[in-house]
């Protein structure tokens, strides 16, 4: 992922198990906002036809800003059989302007 603001959101997967956990490496940011090297990113849930459902608290992720080798995880409980992605909600803590890049993102389910 390169240059992502805030709003942007990833392909969508289908949950195998009860749960899944979303890691990132090499995490960079480009901007001014007062959390330099953060990235909130939430957990949604794909629902047809109805406004999509977001799965807990966005994570706010540090660790993977350290250096390229460094990662940060989150996981969320979803039902076996969920269609969920991940959203960028802010870069730096700011909502806009602010960009982030993430050298690789693994999400096991």
């Amino acid at each position: 992922m390169i240059d992502a603001r805030a709003g942007f959101e990833s392909r969508s997967w289908t949950s195998h198990y009860s749960g899944s956990k979303a890691s990132f490496q090499g995490c960079h940011s480009k901007g001014n906002g007062p959390h330099k090297n953060t990235v909130a990113i939430s957990m949604w849930e794909n629902v047809p036809f109805w406004p999509d459902h977001r799965i807990g608290a966005p994570a706010v992720l540090s660790e993977c800003f350290k250096n390229d080798s460094s990662w940060s995880s989150f996981s969320r409980d979803i039902p076996e059989g969920t269609s969920v992605y991940l959203r960028v909600d802010q870069v730096n803590g700011e909502a806009k302007g602010d960009t982030v890049s993430i050298y690789s993102i693994v999400v096991s389910s």
